[in-house]
């Protein structure tokens, strides 16, 4: 009976995997989910999906890509979805950024459909990744084991990374070998990887030279790149089979059964990498954290609410039925009654918005890094939004990296927008969310040096509450009036900074605006309260 039961469970087996192989190779569209970097699938940051998409049939057909998420103890709470239209006999990339939802999100699953009678088969699927950053698989094992056995090794070559600066949004630290052959793409997406936040470490190993783009090598220094809120390092590594200590570490660290027979080298390598080490496991000292303000929730009208609920239960009751009474009328309490409770709630509703208002509140503080010389800019904001009643959907740019702390339904569409429905606003909760991105943008505040003095015209399209420029002599100057944007203006010189100007560097510049710039807010608010920091460079 045993044997039996085993002969039907293999032949069932047998028979679902294949009848999917005949699916497979009867499909019109074939979807694959591409290898991800980073660890944004267990918990923290967003999630970049890429899927190459193959039409095998001379139409062209409409496919539809679902992404489902979940949060702790609240299932099915992210849905993303894509529409797209593949040409015939042709192959496609279509990629997906799910936002962060709350501490503990996960994407599960994704599904691909289409049209009745479109058949559609699909491959992949989300792994789990508990690591601190992403290396390169071009390092040894055994570097790997010492240096970088708490991040993830990346499932392809440095070459074939995304071009999509997307796909670097979550591991924090990238670590490459310097003799990686790394794409002018892909080394362009890294870098505005970086200006979101993170840190690109390139490890020069042992006595491999020295990057160009580099500079000249300092010895012992490392070179460090400020990009944005984040930075590129590249420092050389002793981590190699020619420093005769790390070979003794690594063969008494396999060979020996008891630690202290390999401590003292371990000690010796791990004070010849300290600076490895360090940049390996701490956090670029410009993180983009910028939290969302706090906006207070209108108290809920507890006086008024109770005056009308005795208004209520004393004319519904006593008033109503002496006066029906009085008239012989008891039949018309079947009219009154429903009438009544409609007045009173009416009167309840009004009381509360009349406490709360009708207008949407939100509240915006943003953080940008703009060099003008390269165009390259960054931006990390938080927001905090209260509505009693629906705003309408939320649309972020396809390049927004999102947190929602504490949404309703995250339901979204994508395309060149991603727009979320208005449920992603809870009744009477303030929805909290963040926003990163990091681009290139043509506007600028040009400033011109004249005769010891500072002009400048506004070019960045939003009017300018204040500003502070440092010359490239070091001297300070700063704006005495607001300046609209196009406008021109000669900055008053001042020997010293405020603390909201912060620290100036020569050739560099700090303004403040009440006006969205480069990132924008998603949603409309009739009463907005928006704060927003420019740190500049012009020179």
């Amino acid at each position: 009976m045993k044997k039996l039961f085993l002969l039907l469970t293999g032949f069932c087996i047998w028979g679902i995997c294949e009848g999917k192989a005949l699916e497979a190779q009867n499909a019109h569209i074939k979807v694959t989910l591409l290898p991800h970097l980073g660890t944004g699938r267990c918990g923290e940051g967003n999630v970049f999906a890429r899927f190459r998409c193959t039409n095998r049939t001379a139409q062209t057909l409409p496919l539809e890509i679902i992404l489902n998420g979940e949060r702790y103890r609240d299932p099915h709470n992210l849905q993303l979805s894509r529409k797209v239209y593949l040409p015939g006999l042709s192959t496609s990339e279509i990629s997906l950024t799910a936002p962060q939802v709350g501490r503990y999100f996960s994407i599960m699953d994704f599904k691909a459909v289409s049209e009745s009678g479109v058949i559609v088969s699909t491959s992949g699927s989300f792994s789990y990744n508990n690591s601190n950053g992403v290396a390169s698989p071009a390092f040894r094992p055994d570097v790997f084991e010492y240096l970088f056995h708490l991040f993830q090794k990346a499932p392809m070559p440095v070459k074939e990374w995304p071009a999509d600066s997307r796909a670097y949004s979550n591991p924090g630290t990238i670590v490459l070998d310097s003799t990686d052959e790394l794409p002018q793409k892909v080394k362009e997406a890294l870098r505005l990887a970086a200006a979101r936040g993170g840190r690109i470490i390139v490890l020069v190993m042992g006595n491999a030279p020295w990057p160009e783009y580099a500079g000249v090598e300092r010895k012992g220094k490392p070179f460090v790149e400020n990009i944005g809120f984040g930075e590129w390092v590249v420092l050389r590594s002793q981590a190699v089979d020619s420093n005769p200590k790390w070979k003794e570490f690594v063969n008494k660290k396999h060979s020996a059964g008891k630690r202290s027979k390999w401590d003292s080298a371990y000690r010796n390598i791990k004070w010849q990498e300290s600076e490895v080490l360090h940049y390996l496991n701490s956090v670029p000292f410009r993180k983009s954290s910028v939290s969302a303000p706090s906006l207070p929730v209108p108290p809920i009208p507890l006086g008024m609410l109770t005056a009308i609920m005795c208004c209520f239960v004393a004319i519904i009751g006593p008033v109503n039925y002496c006066w029906l009474k009085k008239y012989d009328r008891a039949l018309w309490s079947l009219v009154t009654i429903p009438l009544l409770s409609l007045f009173f709630t009416g009167a309840v509703i009004t009381c509360v918005f009349v406490k709360e208002g009708f207008d949407a509140k939100s509240k915006g503080v943003v953080k940008t890094f703009l060099d003008q010389r390269t165009g390259l800019i960054a931006a990390a904001g938080g927001f905090s939004l209260y509505s009693p009643r629906s705003v309408g959907e939320f649309r972020f740019n396809s390049d927004d990296l999102l947190e929602f702390e504490n949404p309703g339904k995250v339901q979204g569409v994508a395309d060149r927008e991603y727009i979320f429905a208005p449920a992603l606003l809870k009744t009477r909760m303030v929805l909290r969310y963040k926003i990163r991105r990091s681009g290139y943008c043509s506007e600028k505040l040009a400033v011109t040096e004249k005769n010891g003095g500072i002009e400048v015209v506004n070019g960045l399209g939003v009017k300018l509450d204040s500003l502070f420029v440092s010359d490239s002599k070091g001297a300070f100057f700063k704006l005495t009036a607001p300046l609209a944007a196009g406008a021109r203006a000669l900055l008053q010189p001042v020997r010293t900074l405020p603390e909201k100007a912060g620290h100036l560097a020569k050739n560099c510049y700090v303004a403040h605006t009440s006006e969205p710039f480069y990132l924008k807010p998603g949603v409309r608010a009739q009463q907005r309260e928006f704060s927003q920091t420019i740190n500049g460079r012009w020179k």
